[in-house]
């Protein structure tokens, strides 16, 4: 897993770099106000190259101007060591300290150091690695994300990997050279393959999420491989390899058992897929046997279900089993959603009607399920 190294920002060297984009941040001619303050600029810039050795003592004339905090070799090492910290724990998806996680980063950003792009990165990327919502932080922090976005040189001395997560999750339109390089982590290619299926580009978010699956392998990382094969699953599904999304329900659904988590939203995630899948690979039969008479199926296993026992019917050329069982589901006291989907996906199975599937297309029950229905051969 990558660790990150500050001891650059104990050279000077870096903190000219800041100074460049903060100087003409305040509305001020660089040379002159170099001048001004007792700085000659051909000094200033043979300090930028790391030509002179008064390197040093010019941050601190700058900072004093600016009333920032040079820190020392040991705030530096403690800031290394408590983003080491934040990004194993975010990485692995440990929230045990987040709540003082925040706080020490608010003494941090209170505490007016020069190097306030480090410390905003952190924070940054402390915020989107909660379990909030997504796009309640994007929203609350899109003007940090500018801030931060102008001081990249800076960062890039050794935050490259975390400043492009950063920047993966909160660019509107990510560079093209973003979707071509090659990552050293798997969150780039997690965050990737989440943006590429929301995008319904299902292709490009497997080959991101196969990239991010093999590191996050050899990391051991699988709180957050459970959540990337979901994304997986679905992208299978939508391109219509239900094999494939048969077998990584089903080895997930085994694994999450293996650790004795049997009754959550993880499971039934597994449990949904493979319904999907049995239905895509028309399954029927398996799909019967399994789901007959059970009384704790999800939604997304009911409709399953359905699809199936009508089809099954539809070949004995007796719909009697089919309309004692859709009749015994009590629609009217079932959600509005989900009664709505029913009775819609009922009149579709009996008429084939296209007013019937254009109205099922609107439930995210029933989104892999469309494709599905449009190519199921009624006997």
């Amino acid at each position: 897993m990558k660790k990150f190294d500050l001891s650059i920002y104990k050279n000077p060297v870096p903190y000219f770099y800041l100074y460049d984009v903060y100087i003409k941040e305040n509305n001020l001619v660089k040379e002159s106000f170099l001048i001004k303050i007792g700085v000659t600029p051909g000094s200033y810039r043979k300090c930028r190259k790391g030509e002179l050795n008064i390197g040093e003592k010019v941050i601190e004339q700058l900072s004093r101007y600016f009333n920032f905090r040079v820190p020392s070799n040991t705030m530096i090492d403690e800031i290394e060591k408590f983003l080491n910290k934040v990004y194993y724990n975010m990485y692995y998806k440990i929230y045990d300290s987040y709540d003082d996680d925040l706080k020490y980063i608010n003494e941090l950003i209170n505490s007016n150091y020069v190097c306030f792009p480090i410390i905003d990165l952190i924070n940054l990327y402390l915020k989107i690695s909660s379990n909030k919502n997504v796009d309640l932080i994007y929203k609350e922090n899109e003007m940090l994300f500018e801030k931060i976005k102008k001081y990249e040189t800076f960062l890039k001395y050794s935050l490259t990997d975390l400043y492009e997560i950063v920047l993966l999750s909160f660019e509107k339109d990510i560079p093209e050279n973003y979707w071509i390089k090659n990552y050293n982590n798997a969150s780039a290619y997690f965050i990737l393959s989440t943006r590429s299926y929301l995008k319904k580009r299902y292709i490009e978010s497997l080959f991101f999420g196969n990239k991010c699956q093999q590191i996050l392998f050899i990391d051991g990382n699988i709180n957050r491989l459970i959540y990337l094969n979901y994304t997986l699953m679905s992208c299978l599904a939508h391109v219509g390899n239900y094999e494939e999304c048969y077998k990584l329900a089903s080895r997930q659904l085994l694994s999450l058992k293996s650790i004795g988590v049997t009754n959550d939203f993880r499971v039934n995630g597994c449990r949904n897929y493979i319904a999907i899948s049995l239905i895509g690979k028309k399954e029927y039969e398996i799909v019967y046997k399994e789901y007959n008479n059970r009384n704790d199926l999800t939604f997304i296993e009911e409709i399953a279900f359905i699809i199936c026992l009508f089809i099954w019917c539809s070949k004995l050329k007796n719909f009697d089993e089919y309309e004692k069982h859709f009749n015994s589901l009590q629609i009217q006291n079932l959600k509005e959603a989900q009664s709505s989907v029913l009775i819609l996906l009922d009149n579709y199975l009996k008429n084939r009607t296209k007013t019937s599937i254009v109205s099922l297309e609107k439930y995210n029950s029933m989104e892999h399920y469309i494709n599905i229905l449009k190519n199921i051969v009624f006997y």
